[in-house]
Order: structure tokens, then sequence, then C-alpha cells
């Protein structure tokens, strides 16, 4: 695979840049997910530090490739810098030993002691209490009655945590048989929520005759990660610009669109949702401080005459002299250049505003003289 100076190769830069989700699926290979650059660090590494995590297939989670390290001092493993982000549960089960668990960097530190400082720092800038130091979790008492474990009243997350590692470390069939039992009725009812929407059931999705705990902690995992992707993919797709349909919607109702201006497609979602809603408050105390009565319509059709009414407010106070902006709206609204005005974005407010000709803004304002 072609590098550059360096020695980042596309998938680099695509992962550094957050441009995976352009990236065809064919190209995410063991092989170039983890060829190292001239910092030492892998495509996989950096997906995962720039938060690209779920944009890699669902294949690449595997032991093999949570344990590889950068190969510079920090030898970081992958694993590492999931529990720095706090993203280690949306990785399969099977895929997460004691052993790497507890594997050290060039540092000394675990992934378990990158888990565990995230979590402090999150709740110090929450401004609570240390996890380590709460009572442990009914999820974690229910783990350690399964190993047979008893404790002393005042026992910790962190001490709880700590205990049931070592049990896992110690008895491997017993930490198998407890992923193996029956998915929890908690579990079947999260799933519910994500699969019902799909005509699925969580059985569905079981290797044996029922899906078992652990199957269900891994689909759940899988369910959250699609749905960040997708919510991402959303929130992506609203930063870019306006889509074909929006434009063809604006279209057919008579207007234009300014396709060189900073319109993006959220701005137009949020902007086209006006229409068949009431109208906004604000535009509405702007036509009443102007005893303008004569508007119906709904949300829409009030914000393109309020951004009328403003551009007219700007030509009035540069003329310095009175406008009768009812006069000028009124002539406006009787034009049917009103209806093709483009709609394009103001920059000092930040919103999507309506552009008219300059020619036929002074003709409707000139009305407000007589």
């Amino acid at each position: 695979m072609d590098r550059n100076s360096a020695g980042e190769t596309p998938l680099h830069i695509a992962a550094r840049n957050g441009y995976l989700h352009q990236v065809p699926s064919q190209f995410f290979t063991q092989e170039t997910v983890t060829i190292a650059d001239a910092t030492g660090e892998t495509p996989l590494h950096i997906a995962v530090s720039s938060g690209q995590f779920c944009r890699l297939p669902r294949r690449l989670l595997i032991a093999e490739l949570l344990c590889l390290p950068t190969n510079n001092a920090t030898a970081n493993t992958v694993l590492h810098l999931l529990a720095e982000s706090r993203r280690v549960d949306q990785i399969p089960r099977s895929c997460i030993t004691p052993e790497i668990w507890n594997r050290p960097n060039g540092e000394g530190l675990t992934p378990r002691n990158y888990y565990e400082r995230a979590m402090e720092m999150l709740q110090m800038k929450n401004g609570g209490e240390s996890w380590r130091t709460k009572p442990l979790t009914d999820k974690q008492a229910t783990k350690l009655r399964y190993f047979g474990c008893t404790w002393d009243q005042g026992v910790t997350r962190g001490q709880a945590s700590e205990a049931i590692d070592e049990c896992a470390r110690a008895f491997p069939d017993l930490e198998e048989s407890y992923y193996s039992r029956p998915a929890t009725q908690e579990q079947l009812d999260a799933l519910k929520t994500y699969l019902e929407p799909e005509g699925e059931e969580p059985d569905d999705y079981a290797k044996g005759e029922t899906l078992t705990y652990g199957e269900a902690k891994d689909l759940l995992g899988d369910c959250d990660m699609q749905q960040r992707q997708e919510q991402e993919e959303k929130e992506l797709a609203a930063c870019g610009p306006p889509t074909e349909t929006q434009i063809k919607a604006l279209r057919d109702s008579g207007f234009k669109v300014e396709r060189n201006s900073y319109l993006t497609a959220g701005d137009l979602e949020a902007f086209l949702k006006l229409e068949g809603l009431p109208p906004r408050q604000e535009d509405l105390d702007l036509f009443k401080r102007h005893r303008l009565k004569f508007h119906q319509g709904d949300a829409f059709a009030a914000y393109g005459l309020a951004v009328l009414i403003r551009q007219l407010e700007e030509m009035a106070a540069q003329s310095q002299g009175y406008v009768n902006i009812v006069n000028a709206c009124t002539a406006a609204m009787g034009d049917p250049a009103y209806l093709s005005a483009t709609v394009t974005f103001d920059d000092d407010l930040g919103e999507v505003s309506f552009a008219w000709p300059r020619n036929q803004l002074h003709k409707w304002f000139q009305c407000g003289f007589a």
C-alpha cells in the first residue's frame, strides 16, 4: 500500500481526518489496519483515538488485534485506547480475557488502569465521588454470588471488580458457564427496543435454542454500536451540502437555492420542518411591533415574511426616513416575485434566509412611502 513521507497509508489519513465512513469495507483487512506509520501508530489505533471505533468492521474486533501495541515507547494496545475512551462495553465478551485486560503497556499501565483512570476523571468532571468507592452494583453482586463468593457490608465497586477478575482467572469454566446461562429479562427487554422495529426477536440471534447471557451482551454491544454509527452518519449528512431531495422540494414551491452559500442539509431540514407548524413566537412579536395583522399561514410563511420585514427595516435605517413597513409588505405579498425568493444562509444571523433581487426590494420599499 502506498505511503507518504510520514509513512502514512490512505487508511491512516482517512482515520486521522474522519473519513473512514467513505472507505469501502473490502479495504479493511488485518494487513491494512496494522501497518505502522513513522510514529508507530496503525490505522486501527488512530481510528480508536479519533473516535471512529464504530466505523471499523466488526470482523476486526478480535483478541489478536485488540492486543496489538503501537510501535513506540507507549506500546499502547488497541484495548488500552478503548478503555481510555470507556468503550470496552462495545467489544465482544470473548475478546477480553483477564490476560489482555491486565497486559501492561510501555509505562507499566494496563487497559484496566486506563479504564479506571477514565472513570475517575469522569466522576471528577461531574463533581461526584470516585466510582471505585461507590457500593458494588447489582450486576457485580450477581456475578460474585455465581462464583459462590460472600462479602462484608460496605464492599465497593473497585473491590468487587478486582474480586471478579480474580475469580475469572481462577475458575475459567465457571466464568464460561456464567455467560452461557439464559439471557436476563433486562437484556431481552433492551434488545426488543432495537429489534422489534425490524421485525426481529432476540432468539433469532441465538446459536442454540435460546439466547444466552453472553450472546445478549455481545448483541447489545452490536446494536449500540450500529445506533452510534447511524447517528454519526446523520450528523455527517447534516453538515454536508443540501440534498437533491431538499433542493427539489424548494424548487417545486417556486424557490431557488443558492448553491455557493454556507447552507447545509441540516439547516434546510430544520427550515423545511416549519411547514405546517404554527408561527414562531418571535415572528409573531415582530408582526405585532409593526402592527401587521393580515398574516395568515404556517411557520414557514411567517418565517419568510419576518425575513422580508428585517430587510426592509435595514433599508429604512439606511434611508433615515419613516417607512410604513405594512404598506411595503402588502406590496411585496401581492407581487408574484415574492414567492420566488432565493433560499440562502445569513452569515450574521447564522440561519437560513430568503433573498430577493435588490431592485425588487427597492420597488416594495418605495411603496412604504405612499
